[in-house]
């Protein structure tokens, strides 16, 4: 077994046992672990077909079925699109859209029924008069990734945008910004080798445009194996789902009763306390619908429903801070108790809310020696 061969196969035992321990989880939302496991999957079988074409095709039709395999090429894009669609937009039907998502593996396959048809003899002929079609294939295929990697980058930048108004604290997405800059960077490499297939010199060809696209493959394997070891926890919460905003409806005429309603009750039941508080559940506490208490914070408050918790636990964290018996709490361990969950939701809601950073108020409205903020 040579080098090349030995990388090739580690890489796609790693991905083995990634994607196994993936369908296995049952908390989280198991639609879009599944899914993950379903595009780390089709890596594996890209790099075993890989491995096993490095012994050379034995005979005719096992030639034929790892020829057929480039089908999957036309795959990472809509499996991984849907991956996003399962974890922020749980409700859009998955059958959106079907056909046109997978139109380009459709065509490949039509497009080389007479390959799969062909005798031996017809077989060299075939593929010679080929050469020009398989680029034009190959170039779809980078060209339809790079219109995912767009999809799936505007999916989470919305997702972001409007998880303010679901939410009260800030999702975790950085592992889901991993996954893209890994796509991103093998769909690079891909592209460097497609050029490189045309310029290449001999002796270099090899690695320069051919081999380090199944190199790159191998190191986003293991480097998805890092990060869900990193992020593991984003794999047992259910990432609240942002709804299509609605449409304006008439001006509240109680919108003021409704008001003093929510300001009694975030006053008295101190519900921001709960780091995860979500807008259903406030406004089940309320007596409201989601639409109605998100339209009372908008119309009333003039904040969206992040702003308005937020706004809460800052408060409640200013007062903490002047006492005496938290003197002991560093900023951070302050910004639990009122009621953040991560550092990330309190600086970026302090800063947003306050215009200065926690340390900054710190230092200005609380002269001790302790509580600087790690």
């Amino acid at each position: 077994m040579s080098l090349f061969s030995a990388i090739i196969l580690l890489g796609a035992l790693q991905g083995c046992i990634q994607m196994a321990a993936l369908w296995r989880l049952q908390k989280g939302n198991r639609t879009a672990n599944r899914l993950l496991a379903g595009y780390i999957l089709i890596i594996v079988i890209t790099l075993a077909g890989r491995f096993f074409y490095t012994y050379r095709p034995s005979g005719l039709f096992y030639y034929k079925i790892l020829f057929a395999g480039d089908l999957i090429i036309f795959l990472y894009g809509p499996l991984l699109y849907r991956y996003f669609t399962a974890l922020f937009y749980p409700a859009r039907p998955p059958q959106k859209y079907f056909v046109l998502h997978f139109l380009p593996v459709i065509l490949f396959v039509l497009s080389i029924v007479p390959i799969l048809l062909a005798s031996g003899s017809e077989l060299k002929s075939l593929l010679n008069s080929y050469g020009s079609v398989f680029h034009f294939i190959e170039a779809g295929a980078i060209l339809q990734n790079i219109i995912y990697v767009v999809l799936n980058y505007s999916l989470l930048q919305s997702f972001m945008n409007s998880a303010g108004s679901e939410t009260s604290y800030i999702p975790q997405t950085r592992f889901y910004s991993v996954i893209l800059i890994l796509t991103s960077l093998a769909l690079a490499v891909w592209m460097v080798s497609f050029t490189f297939r045309f310029i290449s010199s001999e002796g270099i060809g090899d690695y320069l445009d051919y081999h380090l696209v199944w190199f790159s493959l191998c190191f986003v394997v293991i480097a998805l194996g890092y990060y869900t070891l990193k992020y593991s926890e984003v794999f047992n919460i259910t990432a609240p789902a942002v709804k299509p905003e609605q449409a304006a409806s008439a001006p509240l005429e109680n919108i003021d009763e409704l008001a003093e309603s929510l300001t009694i009750v975030m006053e008295k039941d101190k519900p921001y306390l709960r780091p995860r508080l979500t807008l259903s559940e406030l406004a089940q506490l309320c007596g409201m619908t989601p639409h109605l208490l998100s339209r009372v914070i908008n119309e009333k408050f003039g904040k969206n429903f992040f702003e308005f918790v937020n706004a809460y636990r800052i408060e409640e964290f200013k007062q903490l801070a002047s006492k005496d018996e938290y003197s002991h709490l560093t900023l951070l361990a302050l910004a639990f108790e009122a009621g953040f969950n991560s550092k990330t939701t309190f600086n970026t809601a302090f800063r947003k809310i306050t215009g200065e950073t926690p340390g900054s108020f710190y230092s200005k409205t609380v002269q001790k020696a302790t509580g600087t903020f790690n």
